[in-house]
């Protein structure tokens, strides 16, 4: 073997292959590395989620139970105009709550909110916002 040879082979042997096998060990360690932070900021944006969505459901849930146990709307002899003032200041109170109608105990409407329309046959936009039939 000439000299030549013998300085390349102890070159590859000496420099190139430990290069080669600590860019190997690097690429490894980064991508672990990598991994667990994609699965740290995942698990973050999913509590995250998670929370916002339990507030939102929350606040319906507390809107709605506290319209229920409104004392105007569980009085039977309001008038309907009352009943739709009341309607009303609960819309403008609780902005989750876009659609709300008020149904007598035989089913009749008494007072109803509809969510982007002017009730059927009006000529104009119901007063407060919402129609009394």
């Amino acid at each position: 073997m000439n000299l030549r040879i013998k300085i390349l082979l102890f070159f590859l042997l000496v420099g190139i292959l430990p290069l080669a096998l600590l860019g190997g060990y690097s690429l490894f360690r980064v991508e672990q590395e990598v991994q667990k932070s994609a699965n740290h900021n995942l698990l973050s944006l999913g509590t995250e989620v998670g929370k916002e969505i339990q507030r939102v459901v929350s606040e319906g849930y507390n809107a709605v139970h506290l319209l229920a146990e409104n004392p105007i709307l569980l009085y039977r002899g309001a008038t309907r105009e009352a009943l739709a003032e009341e309607l009303g200041k609960t819309f403008r109170f609780y902005p989750i709550i876009h659609d709300l109608t008020l149904l007598s105990l035989d089913g009749r409407i008494d007072a109803s909110r509809p969510r982007w329309s002017i009730p059927f046959g009006a000529t104009g936009p119901p007063r407060n916002g919402f129609s009394t039939p």
